[in-house]
This record gives C-alpha cells, sequence and structure tokens, in this order.
C-alpha cells in the first residue's frame, strides 16, 4: 500500500504515456496481412529469438571493445583524474536528461529523423513524433524523479559505487580519529546509582590502529575500559572508513567527565579532550525543568547559522540534549556528505547526547550508514534488535523516539512497532507520566509550494494509522519534521480543531520543526488561508528549544520556543498544560 502512495504518485500521470508509447510502436512495426489467421506470439516466433540472440552478442561485443576498455583505462589513469573525468561526464549527461531547454533542443532532431523515416505515410510520421515527445518526456520526468525526489547522486552512485573509480575517504588527516559524538547507551537518561552510560561514537581512516576510548572525572584518574571498541564499515558509495564505538561507563548523576579517543599502544590522546556534564538528578521536575533542543532536516548547507547558535548553547550549558528526528547532512548517498556534516557536528554533538531517528535522506543503501553512524538504544520490549526507535525516559518526562520512514522513501508504520509503542504508553500512562512523542513525517501539516503528497496522500495514511493511538492514549504533544518549515497546530483530532489553549487538552498537538536550514532551502507556506487548526506558521531558519516539566502523577508543563538561527529571537513561544492524573492507560 505505501509502495503504491508513492510509485502511483510518481508514475500515475504516465502510465497513458507508457500505454501510447507501447501500442505506437506495435503499429509502426506492425505488417499489412492479408491472412486471416493471427501472426505468431512473439515468444513462439524462432526469428525472433534468433534476432534478440544476436542483439545480446552485439552487445557483449561492444562491452567488450568499447566500454570494457574505457573503463579499464580510466583505472589505469590517475585515480583522482580517472574519478573527475567520470563524474564530470555523468553530470553532463544528467544535466541534459534534467535540463528542459537541452531536451527542447534534442526534439526536433528526432522530428527530423521522423520525417525522413516515414516521408511517404503522414500517419507513421505523426505517431512517431509523438512517440518521440512522450520517450523525451517520460525520460526527463524518470531522472526529475530519481534526481530531484529521490535525490539520488547519480555521478557519486556511477562513478564510486558502480564502476569504483573513486574512492571517498572519511577523514581529512589519514592518522587522526574524528566526527565524535555521544548518545545516551539506554533509555535511562538519569544516573542516579553511578552507574550510567553514553556512548561515544568515531571516524576513522585506520582501521587497524588500536583506538581506544578514555575518561574521568574532572581531575581525576584515566578510566582505561577492558574490552575493545566495536568497529564497522561498508564500501557502499565507495566510501572509505571505519566507525567506532564504545561505552563509557559508571557515570553518576550531575558529573562532569573529561573524555577522548586514544592511541593505547603509544598512549597519546589521538581526538579530545572532550567534556560533557551528566543530568542531575532532579532534571525534568518543577526543580530544573529539562531542557532540549529539538529539530530536524538539518544539513551542512544553509545551516551555518542554526549550528552556531547550537554550539553555543551546548557549551554554554543551556540544553541537555538534543533531539533530531530524521534527515541529517542529507548526503542522499554521498557518503562524505555524511563525513562533513558529522565534523560540523563534533563540537555540539561531543558535548551533549545527541539523540536520533531516521528521516527520508538517510534510507540510501538501506540505511545502512545511518545505522553505523549513529548508533542508539535499544528499544527491547519484543521489538526488532535492528529497530530504528527508542524510549527515553527522565523522571516524570516520557520521550518516544519513533520511525516513520521505508528504504523507498515512502512512509511506513509497521505493526510491530504500533503494538511496541502501544505498549510503551500504556506503561508510562499508567506511571502517570507526561508523553512525548518524535519522528520524521508529519500527520498534520500545510501543503507547501511544490509539495505534492506530503501532506495530503502521506499525512492522511500515517493519521489513519497512528492517530487512533494517540487518541487512545492521550499523547499531548508530537514533534515532527519533513517539512522544511515550522508549524504549530492547536489541539486536533480527526482533523477538527478541539481547543484553542493548551491547557487541560485531551487533543493532541503537533509541531512541524524541520526549519533549521539544508541544501533544499525553506518550503514557503501558500498564500491562501491556514487550515482552522493550523495555529502558527514560519518559513524562518530556527530550531525549537524546550522546558519540560513534569511531576508523576499531578501535572506537567512544557514551554517550547521557536528560535530563529541568525540572531536567536524568538518568533513563536506556547505552553502545553496537563493533568497526568486522570491519563488513561
Amino acid at each position: 500500500t505505501v509502495s503504491v502512495l508513492y510509485w502511483s504518485d510518481m508514475l500515475g500521470a504516465k502510465i497513458l504515456a507508457v500505454v501510447v508509447v507501447v501500442v505506437a510502436l506495435t503499429f509502426l512495426g506492425a505488417d499489412a496481412h492479408t491472412s486471416s489467421a493471427p501472426p505468431p506470439r512473439f515468444w513462439q516466433d524462432t526469428k525472433y529469438h534468433a534476432s534478440l540472440e544476436n542483439h545480446r552478442r552485439n552487445r557483449i561485443r561492444r562491452m567488450q571493445t568499447h566500454v570494457a576498455p574505457t573503463v579499464a583505462a580510466l583505472r589505469l589513469a590517475e585515480p583522482t583524474a580517472a574519478c573527475d573525468k567520470c563524474k564530470i561526464a555523468t553530470a553532463i549527461v544528467v544535466d541534459v536528461l534534467m535540463n528542459v531547454s537541452s531536451l527542447n533542443e534534442t526534439q526536433p532532431l528526432v522530428n527530423a529523423a521522423c520525417k525522413a523515416a516515414f516521408a511517404n505515410d503522414t500517419d507513421k510520421r505523426a505517431i512517431c513524433e509523438v512517440v518521440a515527445d512522450v520517450a523525451i518526456d517520460l525520460g526527463h520526468h524518470m531522472f526529475d524523479e530519481i534526481v530531484g525526489h529521490l535525490h539520488f547522486n547519480i555521478p557519486v552512485l556511477l562513478c564510486s559505487d558502480i564502476l569504483k573509480l573513486c574512492d571517498e575517504p572519511c577523514c581529512t588527516q589519514s592518522t587522526r580519529p574524528e566526527q565524535v559524538r555521544i548518545a545516551f547507551a539506554t533509555s535511562q537518561t538519569i544516573f542516579a546509582d553511578g552507574n550510567g552510560a553514553y556512548t561515544v561514537t568515531w571516524t576513522s581512516l585506520l582501521g587497524t590502529t588500536p583506538w581506544q576510548l578514555r575518561w574521568r572525572m574532572a581531575g581525576g584518574t584515566w578510566v582505561i575500559p577492558a574490552e575493545a571498541p566495536s568497529m564497522q564499515t561498508s564500501s557502499l558509495g565507495g566510501w572509505q572508513g571505519f566507525v567506532f564505538s564504545q561505552r563509557m561507563t559508571g557515570l553518576a548523576a550531575a558529573t562532569t567527565y573529561e573524555y577522548g579517543v586514544f592511541d593505547s599502544t603509544s598512549g597519546a590522546i589521538a581526538a579530545g579532550p572532550f567534556n560533557t556534564t551528566t543530568l542531575p538528578t532532579n532534571a525534568g521536575t518543577p526543580q530544573r525543568p529539562l531542557r532540549v533542543l529539538a529539530l530536524a532536516d538539518m544539513g551542512i548547507v544553509n545551516a551555518a547559522a542554526t549550528m552556531q547558535r547550537m554550539t553555543h548553547l551546548a557549551r554554554s550549558g543551556a540544553i541537555d540534549f538534543v533531539l533530531h528526528y530524521g534527515d541529517m547532512g542529507y548526503a542522499d548517498g554521498d557518503e562524505p556528505v555524511w563525513d562533513a556534516f558529522l565534523r560540523d557536528l563534533e563540537p555540539i554533538a561531543s558535548k551533549v547526547p545527541y539523540m536520533t531517528t531516521p528521516g527520508n535522506h538517510e534510507c540510501f543503501w538501506n540505511f545502512t550508514y545511518y545505522r553505523m553512524r549513529m548508533p542508539m538504544p535499544a528499544a527491547g520490549d519484543g521489538a526488532p534488535a535492528d529497530a530504528m526507535w527508542y524510549g527515553l525516559d527522565v523522571n516524570g518526562v516520557a520521550i518516544s523516539m519513533m520511525d516513520t520512514e521505508s528504504f523507498i522513501d515512502t512512509p511506513e508504520w509497521t505493526p510491530v512497532q504500533h503494538a511496541w509503542l502501544s505498549r510503551r504508553l500504556r506503561s508510562t500512562n499508567a506511571a502517570k507520566k507526561f508523553n512525548i512523542v518524535a519522528h520524521h513525517r508529519p500527520l498534520y501539516c500545510t501543503r507547501p509550494h511544490g509539495d505534492a503528497k506530503d501532506c495530503t496522500t502521506y499525512s492522511v495514511y500515517l493519521r489513519g494509522l497512528m492517530e487512533p493511538l494517540y487518541d487512545a492514549m492521550r499523547v499531548p504533544f508530537v514533534t515532527v519534521g519533513h517539512l522544511h518549515n515550522y508549524e504549530r497546530t492547536f489541539p486536533v483530532k480527526h482533523d477538527e480543531r478541539m481547543s484553542t489553549n493548551y491547557t487541560n487538552v485531551t487533543a493532541t498537538t503537533y509541531l512541524v520543526n524541520g526549519a533549521p536550514g539544508n541544501k533544499e532551502g525553506q518550503a514557503v507556506f501558500p498564500e491562501h488561508g491556514a487550515a482552522p487548526w493550523s495555529a502558527f506558521r514560519s518559513d524562518a531558519v530556527g530550531f525549537s528549544v524546550m522546558s519540560i516539566a513534569a511531576t508523576a502523577g499531578q501535572t506537567a508543563t512544557l514551554a517550547s520556543e521557536f528560535v530563529r538561527s541568525s540572531d536567536g529571537a524568538v518568533l513563536d513561544s506556547f505552553t502545553i498544560e496537563t493533568d497526568l492524573s486522570t491519563l488513561p492507560s
């Protein structure tokens, strides 16, 4: 069903075009039959099979005499030059197929060929011209979908992954680990018992050097773990590098730790030192509200102001951790972009836990690089070991980070994930906690200019699957991304606004929070009026900072601000107040 939603949007308008092509080609190739006997079916025609075999042999011969030697020659050439030539040539081809003016220049040449081929048959010539027009248009739209919507980097895909002409190294230095980042190792974020853990992840071009994580309390003795870090790698997309992860264990609450990546052979520090402070035991309470920076859809292009302001907030201690629910870096299969994004992110993600869930731009290579680069807590409770969803618990605050993505860039919400979230919400409601759910794709949003389905077909599809659970469990707040703008709803249920305030309301408030900046730019809202459930909209570049305080079984307050990245101005703010004592379970 999900696949049909996606591919029907891409091909639905072109099914007729394909039929026209088939019928037209059949007509052009047909001979007049004087016999009443039906013509032989092609799979019964020995001449057809002989022709097909001859075509196959010619194709192999051409590969042997032209294509293979050319690729071999490129491989033997200076590697950088071979890679550059391949990417330039591929980019030119893609540009021609994507460029309307180039296609318009091609069409007259094809029409001239039709005229020459069918000079004495105006009907066939007209059909030939129609077929050419449809074929050119179809080719353009197919590439427009692959490059424009799916965002495949065709030069990288061809030259790095298929032809193996390009190497894509991970790192700026061959002997230094980089891209250091931390995340909560489990769902428990308060380390009251002194047994807390972070997962520390870094990337290196060397897989043989004995890297080792070490940490200590400020001014104390370095802790040297007995076990070695885990190591993963992949050559998809021509990438060269290794991702290491190791747990920093025995952490206490409200404590500052210094840590770094060491060369265990020499004892020298290779990356760092970094420092981070764990949450106090009363985080998320009225005495010490939890401070969360939340966003989605941030790349390395058009996000410099956001990165700079996030870095300041992290280093000044103004935030406890980050929630990034999908679309990180916008690599789209181009792995050096992932590396560049994580290098830019290091000043933030090495300071505070950086907690993520996937978006559609992580779907490339079936999420291989997302899983490898962003290890998150295990979901547990019957979830698959490779589940890309999990929960975080901070005293009376329960955050559920969910996964709405498929590997073909469509929305997906599986029964297994639904059952897991249902069990979690029932459990957290029984404990009278304040629930926040985050995932990439929206259930409610205003269709921006140029969007064909995200706020119509897809959002309605997800709404049908997810909203009944949110309603039954009275989830007060759901935050999402995918749309490159900011939109806050009133409490809404079944496409109807239930209230114009946020105090003790049983319906869910939804927040689209995908405005921090990326290569695709901001999604501009239409000029027509907003839906009755839409409370505030902005296409400014920015992110959200939330202050959350809950007393389990009593009340909870979430105060959120939308901060403009360029100057720190607060463009929107709202406060949700919830009576936790009446939650259903």
